[in-house]
């Protein structure tokens, strides 16, 4: 996979940040989330807008798309998104982790992006990329997602939020 590395972090190939710039005056402040003609869009139709609110110490993890791609902005608190691309796996037409989790846990290296009120952007999640949540700072968040495809049960692949380690979740104390 092409990988790139942006403000310090590897990006998967396919995975678009879009730093959204905040306007505040003495009224509040505002930022626009997504415009159709933005380049990560690739001419994409949404066709389904998503808030889920996550609570302090909670984790929402682990699932792919085969068929969707998410288009996700943080517009309260901050997080920790988890991404692993499964995609060369799907190329090889494994589509469950069942009887590969060790050659997976080896493979697949899970990266990090924090965002939020402290750092807006719109990050674009490629169908076939493992994703996961999880608020950070103490505080609750809330997300709101962008998708391509309507809410689809049988699109929604999961392992289990702990299958790279619970560590993954942890505040990293440097």
């Amino acid at each position: 996979m092409n990988n790139q590395l942006i403000e310090g972090v590897i990006l998967i190939n396919g995975v678009e940040l879009k730093n959204l710039n905040v306007f505040l005056d003495d009224r509040g402040y505002l930022y626009e989330m997504m415009r159709s003609t933005d380049k990560l869009f690739d001419n994409a139709k949404i066709k389904q807008t998503t808030f889920s609110h996550l609570f302090p110490g909670a984790v929402k993890a682990f699932h792919y798309h085969k068929e969707q791609t998410d288009w996700v902005v943080c517009v309260e608190g901050n997080v920790k998104l988890m991404l692993a691309d499964f995609r060369p796996f799907l190329k090889k037409g494994i589509n469950s982790i069942e009887g590969v989790e060790e050659k997976l846990k080896k493979e697949l290296t899970p990266h990090a992006f924090y965002l939020g009120e402290r750092k807006p952007v719109l990050i674009k999640i490629p169908k076939g990329v493992w994703h996961g949540y999880t608020a950070v700072g103490g505080k609750p968040a809330s997300i709101i997602y962008f998708t391509d495809q309507e809410y689809n049960l049988n699109d929604e692949h999961r392992i289990p939020w702990d299958f790279f380690g619970k560590e993954l979740w942890e505040v990293e104390n440097k």
